[in-house]
């Protein structure tokens, strides 16, 4: 470093400026209902259903069709039910609890990667010593026309892709303990699926050695 020796020189070309433009939308419906079961008991039942309607691929590969691939995940159901329980009747404590099933949009960043990195829309050149081309700081290459060897990252959606999911329980107990005070105790667990990801498919690892 302090010597100034370079180790590589990396520089991104794009004609539209490294952006691009797309919507998203979002459908949600759901149902609930609520039932006095007993004077000391109420029971919450609900499903919710939702979709993120994902747009086209503004340009696709040719070389590589899964750069037009946008999955939809059309299989978000969400059932959720919980309940309330004064044990002793008194009206100075409750127990509650419930179990429901959640999902989660996928960000526009993600999609925006894989609109971007496309090996169409952004061109990325990596150079090393002894490279002719290699700028000298703060110089920069103004023109990547005119290189050999451009690559790009290519950024795609996994087959079967699904939203994140997380499927969570929970309990507790809550009680007055003075006038004006109470004491609470809850616990949650959560099982979460689906989280996403980038995954370098290049990678190949067969073994592990020293290095």
């Amino acid at each position: 470093f302090f010597s100034g020796t370079v180790r590589d020189y990396q520089q991104a070309f794009s004609e539209t400026g490294g952006a691009v433009s797309f919507d998203i939308e979002h459908y949600n419906a759901y149902v609930q209902d609520e039932w006095r079961v007993l004077p000391n008991l109420t029971l919450k039942g609900g499903l919710r259903y939702e979709i993120q309607s994902n747009p086209d691929a503004p340009q696709i590969n040719p070389k590589e069709p899964r750069t037009g691939l946008v999955p939809d995940d059309g299989g978000n159901w969400a059932p959720r039910v919980s309940f309330a329980l004064d044990p002793d009747g008194t009206g100075q404590g409750v127990v509650r609890g419930g179990w429901g099933i959640f999902h989660n949009a996928t960000p526009a960043l993600l999609l925006a990667n894989a609109f971007l990195s496309n090996g169409i829309n952004i061109i990325r050149v990596r150079l090393t010593p002894g490279s002719e081309a290699m700028p000298f700081f703060p110089n920069r290459i103004e023109d990547g026309s005119d290189l050999a060897g451009l690559t790009s990252d290519l950024y795609v959606f996994g087959e079967g892709f699904q939203q994140p999911k997380v499927e969570r329980t929970f309990l507790g107990y809550e009680r007055e303990v003075l006038p004006g005070w109470t004491f609470a105790l809850e616990g949650a667990y959560g099982k979460f699926s689906h989280l996403e990801r980038k995954r370098d498919r290049n990678l190949n690892i067969v073994g592990v050695n020293p290095d």
